[in-house]
């Protein structure tokens, strides 16, 4: 298992910083891995991509406070921002954008079936645009 291959890391380096990643899905996940494998820190991937306040989750956290949670106008800003078309070619697909989407809402969303029918990233970013003008 990755904790315990971490935890022997630790005790073959224990002078050595070491950063624990994998299965980090949530702040408990994270909190497991500090206190079992005694890594110095944490660079969660796949988490992110579930969650992208994970981060900010782990550290209310680790400061002994609520994780925060996402609201309706924080996840749509947060797809806004990555649907961002500037400097990109105008064919951009938005591949990346639909893939946070869905984890972020569901496959069977409404937000996910529109933004399925819009391929292009700029008619992603336009549409979020007007959704979060209208909130």
């Amino acid at each position: 298992d990755g904790l315990e291959r971490l935890r022997e890391a630790r005790s073959l380096l224990p002078g050595q910083l070491l950063f624990g990643s994998g299965d980090l899905f949530t702040p408990g996940d994270a909190l497991r891995m500090l206190e079992v494998a005694k890594v110095d820190g944490l660079a969660p991937a796949r988490g992110l991509l579930r969650n992208p306040a994970l981060i900010p989750a782990i550290l209310q956290v680790l400061r002994g406070q609520p994780a925060p949670v996402l609201n309706l106008r924080d996840k749509l800003e947060f797809l806004h921002d990555l649907a961002c078309p500037d400097g990109l070619k105008p064919k951009t697909r938005n591949g990346f954008v639909l893939r946070m989407t869905r984890n972020l809402f569901g496959e069977e969303s409404a937000l996910f079936r529109e933004l399925s029918r819009r391929p292009l990233l700029r008619q992603s970013w336009e549409y979020l645009g007007e959704l979060l003008t209208e909130l």
